[in-house]
C-alpha cells in the first residue's frame, strides 16, 4: 500500500513574490519512490481542463516513508503572477498539491491558495 498524504498551509492567501510554506506528512508511512509538493496554475473551462504552470519544490523525500515522516516545505511564486479568475465560462485558480510518486495511482492531497494583487 502506497503512503496517503497529509497537506497543512501556514496560510490560504499569499502575493507575488512571495513563498508559499507548509508541512506534507504520512502518518501511516509506506511505500513512496518520492514525495515533493507542487504550486501549480490551473485552467477549466466546460470542455477543457489543464494544468498551466507548475512550480516543484523538488524531492522533499526518496524511499520509502516511516510511519509519522513529515517535511516543511516552501515554493516561490513569481513576481509576475496572474491571479485567480472565475466566470460562467470557466474557472482559473492556483492550488499547492502533495505528491507522493509510487507504483500505481499517486497519492495526492491538495488544496486551494488565493493570490492576491
Amino acid at each position: 500500500m502506497g503512503a496517503d498524504l497529509i497537506l497543512e498551509l501556514d496560510r490560504a492567501h499569499f502575493r507575488a513574490g512571495e513563498e508559499v510554506t507548509g508541512m506534507v506528512g504520512s502518518p501511516a508511512g509506506g511505500r513512496a519512490r518520492a514525495v515533493w509538493v507542487e504550486v501549480r496554475y490551473r485552467e477549466r473551462t466546460e470542455s477543457f481542463s489543464s494544468c498551466r504552470l507548475a512550480l516543484s519544490s523538488g524531492a522533499l523525500h526518496e524511499g520509502e516513508l516511516a510511519p509519522g515522516w513529515s517535511s516543511r516545505f516552501a515554493v516561490r511564486l513569481p513576481a509576475d503572477i496572474l491571479p485567480g479568475y472565475r466566470s460562467t465560462h470557466g474557472e482559473l485558480w492556483w492550488e499547492v498539491g502533495a505528491v507522493s510518486d509510487r507504483i500505481g495511482p499517486d497519492a495526492q492531497e491538495r488544496r486551494r491558495i488565493e493570490v492576491l494583487p
